[in-house]
């Protein structure tokens, strides 16, 4: 793509401004201070996007099995320790170090979000264990 090779330093400039532009902002609208709902957002986008790209890319060049595993195992630790740390933080109905924050009244949005980058996550590392056996298969087909 020659259109690409031109336009990719002012897209990824473009791209990176409207991303910080995006990240302060929701930050500030909904008083993300500690970053956890706008951190796992992203994660989500990017669980979206990994099983785009894997069904985009013929011969999944750059994309390993290992790292959607540790991608996933990873994020689920992050989960785990979110779910239990985040709402800690807040004593009588405000957030400890920043007390004008009012504690959410329900953590739905983030259970949400654990869960949707979870199916997600799966989803991608199941793509991957159905190239890798396709693959295995085309190198020795008696393997089946």
């Amino acid at each position: 793509m020659p259109w690409l090779k031109r336009w990719f330093y002012p897209l990824f400039a473009l791209s990176a401004v409207a991303a910080f532009g995006a990240i302060y902002t929701f930050t500030l609208y909904f008083h993300d201070l500690k970053g956890v709902a706008s951190s796992m957002s992203m994660n989500l986008v990017m669980s979206i996007a990994f099983p785009v790209f894997h069904l985009s890319r013929p011969g999944r060049e750059g994309l390993s099995t290992r790292a959607a595993w540790l991608k996933m195992v990873g994020t689920l630790a992050g989960s785990v320790f979110l779910a239990t740390w985040w709402p800690a933080q807040f004593v009588d109905g405000h957030l400890r170090t920043h007390p004008s924050v009012d504690e959410p009244t329900t953590y739905g949005f983030m259970y949400f979000l654990y869960g949707a980058i979870f199916v997600f996550d799966c989803i991608y590392i199941g793509l991957c264990l159905r190239d890798d056996r396709e693959r295995a298969l085309t190198v020795n087909p008696r393997a089946s």
